[in-house]
């Protein structure tokens, strides 16, 4: 299962910790994808960066090397947007996003995007920031979206989902945008276990993901 970060503080490993813990006791495999040029993975990442083609093309590789036939992505607030567009051009089986962004384009439902767009827009053209057509083009892949349904911003980014056949919504009664930070085990299990089902996977601990 590939993890991408968001920006900042959402990129830290002491909050995706308990994630990878859980996927490890599931059997499944865990690759972290950092955004350190603060891009949301839109030019790839680490050394690829700024060609996301070549970061797919490095991941793919990476995949097959290691013999991973079944591969699912998760995202965190911008990684989330990450999550479903590399989930589409790796051919994986879903994407599970915690507060994910859909849409990367300034107006009036999200002016947090404003820094983002103009730092983004100086590398190069954004050729995916809404993800509703890429979600439409691939409808076999399982998108489960857990957002804070008290939080303004977030509830207009999840929601824009809405009615995608592909797509499960879990409004959380939360006001705070990492939501996971409130997660215990039950949490955690019902997010997984029922993305996974989605998903068509048993993992066991001789499976990978």
């Amino acid at each position: 299962m590939i993890v991408f970060g968001g920006i900042g503080l959402v990129d830290n490993y002491r909050l995706q910790r308990p994630l990878v813990q859980r996927l490890a006791r599931r059997g499944v495999a865990t690759l972290i994808v950092r955004d350190r040029h603060r891009q949301a993975h839109l030019f790839g990442f680490g050394s690829f960066f700024p060609s996301r083609v070549a970061a797919i093309v490095a991941l793919k590789t990476f995949l097959a090397s290691r013999g991973y036939s079944n591969v699912a992505t998760i995202g965190i607030s911008l990684g989330g947007h990450a999550a479903v567009v590399y989930a589409a051009e790796l051919g994986a089986s879903g994407a599970l996003t915690l507060s994910g962004a859909t849409r990367l384009v300034v107006d009036e439902n999200e002016p947090r995007a404003r820094a983002l767009f103009e730092r983004v827009s100086a590398i190069g053209r954004i050729d995916c920031a809404d993800l509703v057509p890429l979600i439409k083009a691939h409808p076999n892949m399982k998108i489960h979206a857990y957002y804070p349904k008290l939080a303004k911003y977030d509830r207009y980014q999840a929601e824009r989902l809405t009615g995608l056949q592909n797509v499960t919504l879990y409004p959380q009664n939360q006001f705070t945008h990492v939501i996971s930070t409130h997660w215990g085990e039950a949490q955690w299990s019902e997010a997984l276990d029922s993305f996974f089902k989605d998903c068509g996977w048993t993992p066991s601990p001789l499976s990978v993901g």
